[in-house]
């Protein structure tokens, strides 16, 4: 069979994840994945992700605080992010006050630099 011939006999499964945060968060240029829940003793976000993709936005929302968009989207490739994650000494850790789940916070540049982001865009209407 040549290569030009082929065609696959069933589809593909490809897993997305996605988390959407919330317009007052727009400004801090970084993505945020919970790590663990400190009520439970619990693994969080991180320890579950499953998906090949994750897909991370902020929410736009209009006058009537309807979403109506994005500020920002970035795709972003799982194995290289967790790899990252697992070798990145400096991760920076903060707590909930509300939920108690200790998150990761991940800095777009430093995210950009390592080559996790696939895709990125703002202000998506």
């Amino acid at each position: 069979m040549k290569p030009k011939d082929f065609q696959l006999k069933h589809p593909l499964k490809f897993l997305i994840q996605e988390r959407f945060r919330k317009p007052p968060y727009s400004s801090f240029k970084d993505i945020t994945i919970t790590e663990w829940n400190l009520l439970t003793e619990k693994p969080s976000e991180l320890y579950k992700i499953g998906a090949g993709l994750f897909v991370y936005g902020v929410v736009k929302v209009n006058k009537n605080n309807i979403p109506c968009g994005f500020s920002s989207v970035y795709i972003m490739d799982v194995v290289k992010l967790l790899l990252w994650i697992s070798g990145y000494i400096g991760i920076e850790l903060e707590v909930n006050p509300r939920s108690k789940q200790r998150f990761c916070i991940l800095k777009v540049e430093e995210l950009r630099q390592a080559n996790i982001l696939l895709y990125e865009d703002h202000n998506i209407e």
